[in-house]
């Protein structure tokens, strides 16, 4: 949180002392910083969201936490660890999924943007469209969706279903 925040509050502290707190016209950069800290981070932050999902049954018919022996899972007890922990954990989801809709609406309307000659688009999101060319510049829609899918593996049950879903 500290990495995506810190951005942020460096941009804020720009705009008030050298441009007078005149925010308009100056989001570009700070879009741009933030949007490719988190694509560098997605996986990271999915796989950090989903860790409570990812639980392990035991020969006495209990299910715990991979990794957290103590916290029992599916109880039914929403004051549990584990309810507080699905809770945190499901509604801090939205942020990726925030972020995903935001990069398709934006991959749909590169195009038309372009047509318009908005160049701020472009430099506001050329960490979606630098790495690829203009052609196939709907492919980071599949690199990232690829990798929040590899993210969600791990709540997928059995090793078998687990290693076929990555090959």
């Amino acid at each position: 949180v500290c990495l995506l925040a810190a951005p942020g509050v460096v941009h804020i502290g720009k705009v008030l002392f050298l441009h007078g707190g005149k925010f308009t016209g100056r989001t570009s950069a700070f879009i741009g910083t933030a949007g490719m800290i988190f694509m560098a981070l997605i996986l990271s932050i999915v796989s950090s969201l989903i860790y409570p999902f990812q639980c392990q049954t035991h020969p006495n018919g209990l299910s715990t936490m991979r990794g957290e022996d103590g916290v029992v899972c599916w109880t039914g007890d929403f004051d549990s660890n584990h309810g507080r922990m699905i809770g945190l954990g499901a509604a801090a989801c939205v942020l990726p999924v925030a972020f995903l809709s935001m990069i398709t609406i934006v991959v749909c309307q590169l195009a038309s943007k372009i047509q318009e000659g908005n160049s701020e688009f472009l430099h506001k999101f050329c960490f979606l469209f630098s790495r690829f060319r203009f052609d196939y510049h709907w492919y980071v829609l599949v690199f990232i969706f690829r990798n929040v899918l590899v993210a969600l593996v791990p709540i997928l049950p059995g090793s078998v279903v687990q290693w076929s879903t990555l090959t």
